[in-house]
């Protein structure tokens, strides 16, 4: 029977202190030959739990994700949203202008899908015009 010196018996060869791997093994020569792989890996339980959360349609619901950096949660998140949003037609926009009676308050305008960006960009030229137009007059 072998005896073992206390620490001496724990010993690890330097030749098993590295997994190495045989490219001949491989089948294919570089990774640009590979198919990515679509989809999160390994959290079935965690995409299941965004798509429900993305899937109610009633107000007043939120989702919380939350893990480690660097585990795919916000690619695995935006995927599904972006896919959400080309299922389902395009929101309103809500755009918050200033209120002249009330200044404290601002009004909402609820505006069709892509209008409010539009509007903003439509009152940018008009204040520019305004600038260059408005001294001439006088």
């Amino acid at each position: 029977m072998p005896r073992h010196n206390g620490a001496q018996g724990l010993r690890v060869s330097v030749e098993k202190l590295r997994r190495t791997c045989d490219p001949r093994r491989l089948k294919f020569r570089t990774t640009a030959d590979l198919t990515p792989v679509e989809g999160t890996v390994g959290q079935g339980r965690a995409v299941s739990a965004m798509d429900f959360g993305l899937d109610i349609e009633a107000e007043g619901f939120n989702l919380f994700v939350s893990g480690p950096i660097g585990t795919g949660r916000e690619t695995s998140l935006r995927t599904i949203v972006e896919r959400i949003a080309r299922e389902r037609p395009a929101p309103r926009d809500w755009c918050y202008v200033f209120n002249f009676d009330e200044p404290a308050r601002p009004r909402a305008l609820s505006l069709p899908p892509d209008r409010g960006h539009r509007l903003g960009h439509d009152v940018d030229e008009l204040i520019t015009t305004l600038r260059r137009e408005i001294p001439k007059a006088f």
